[in-house]
């Protein structure tokens, strides 16, 4: 159970950076078009990279 605990938090870690990356290498167009800020959407992402 301890294992499964600590995959689930590395895959967790690795989907919150993959998301992070890709939120970086959009420009503020497809944010606009998203309707959403840059920091909203971090701040997104990190709430749910705690789950």
């Amino acid at each position: 159970m301890m294992l499964h605990n600590f995959a689930r938090h590395i895959r967790a870690r690795w989907l919150n950076h993959v998301a992070m990356r890709h939120l970086r290498t959009m420009d503020d167009r497809q944010l606009a078009d998203m309707g959403a800020s840059r920091e909203s959407l971090a701040d997104f992402i990190r709430d749910n990279a705690k789950a």
